[in-house]
């Protein structure tokens, strides 16, 4: 209230204090407070209607001064300055350039009618007065924007910081995934059919159970290590905890063959070209696609090679068949493809899945090789 109100308590008493300039004929008490609240009482609203106000406050003004000599009062004046400040503050800059010229034209037209042979450099005075009044004006205006601007700004910042934030979470859910997927789908599955695999031979052989046994306690180490080791990831600040990569597919390879299913590996090109999480994902393509030829398949051979070039590293691994005639010994998730699909998809590569003409099936990934990608 007191930041809209307190103008015109300052032009009446200012009214009240300098009725006019020397010479200015004098008006009736009543009239002269109708005039006095005329060019005060608007003010009130001039955040709201500047333009309205100031036409008001210009007509007050403009019929006091006609009706007492002709001349404007010291109240007349502070009044059309707020009024001035007011437009120039709410309103765009061309309605405030009018209001400018409008109310100089009008303190104009009064001094000319008050002093016909006044100087002309006496109407500097009112350019300069009115004129700092719309300047300042408008540098308050500009400042008010440029902070609305700017909260805007820190608005959309905010929600994009939000949503990243939420993408974030969202992938990171997804790799975890991924990576939860293929350390337990590989293990579980070894250890699922060597327990069956001892389970046939407890009758016949019980001697022989100690091979599937010993590769179940070593399949579960493993994957103990591997969460172990993520879990270690992700809880790191520094990141550094390590995870499997291209150089480690040939002790991949060789765990399958301890656990009877017979792979050739070829290698070409050094395995250490390839950054962390490209190999990362090289390695989990290899696992996953062992693991469903162990799973879904009585293959007699399998192969898996793995090429580093200067620009593009493509792995291919290809089983003889034929799959299981009396179904998969450990019941799939379907999420094995989905998984390497999304791997290979993060470094913008490419993924072919399919039979072969043997009647064996074959996964072929070829992933551009760059020095930085997100897993």
């Amino acid at each position: 209230m007191l930041r809209a109100w307190w103008p015109v308590p300052l032009v009446l008493v200012l009214d009240q204090i300098t009725p006019g300039m020397a010479g200015v004929g004098t008006l009736a008490p009543l009239p002269a407070a109708l005039f006095s609240l005329g060019h005060a009482v608007p003010l009130r609203w001039r955040g709201t209607r500047p333009v309205l106000v100031a036409a008001a406050v210009v007509s007050t003004s403009l019929l006091q001064a006609l009706s007492t000599g002709p001349t404007l009062a010291f109240g007349s004046w502070v009044a059309l300055m707020v009024a001035v400040f007011a437009v120039a503050n709410g309103a765009r800059r061309a309605v405030a350039a009018g209001t400018l010229a409008g109310v100089l034209a009008v303190v104009g037209i009064i001094a000319a009618l008050t002093e016909p042979e006044a100087p002309l450099v006496d109407a500097v005075f009112p350019i300069v007065y009115f004129g700092g009044a719309w300047a300042a004006g408008r540098l308050v205006r500009s400042r008010r924007l440029a902070a609305v601007r700017l909260a805007a700004l820190a608005d959309s910042l905010a929600r994009e910081r939000e949503e990243t934030a939420r993408l974030a979470v969202a992938a990171a859910r997804g790799r975890m995934s991924r990576e939860v997927h293929d350390i337990v789908a590989h293990s579980l599955g070894i250890i699922v059919l060597q327990a069956e695999a001892a389970d046939a031979l407890l009758e016949r052989d019980a001697a022989a159970v100690r091979r599937p046994l010993t590769i179940i306690q070593d399949t579960g180490r493993q994957a103990l290590d591997e969460l172990r080791r993520m879990l270690d990831l992700l809880g790191a600040d520094d990141g550094t905890s390590p995870l499997p990569g291209l150089v480690d597919v040939p002790d991949l390879v060789a765990g399958f063959v301890r656990v009877g299913l017979p792979v050739a590996l070829e290698v070409n090109g050094d395995l250490d070209a390839a950054p962390p999480g490209l190999g990362l994902t090289v390695y989990r393509l290899v696992q996953e696609s062992l693991t469903n030829v162990l799973k879904h398949t009585d293959a007699a051979g399998c192969t898996v090679a793995v090429t580093v070039g200067p620009a593009l590293v493509e792995v291919v691994v290809a089983d003889t068949g034929p799959r299981r005639s009396d179904g998969p010994a450990v019941t799939g998730s379907g999420r094995g493809l989905v998984g390497m699909r999304e791997r290979v998809e993060s470094f913008d590569g490419e993924l072919l899945c399919g039979p072969t003409a043997d009647g064996g099936f074959e996964v072929t990934a070829r992933l551009p090789l760059v020095s930085e990608a997100v897993v």
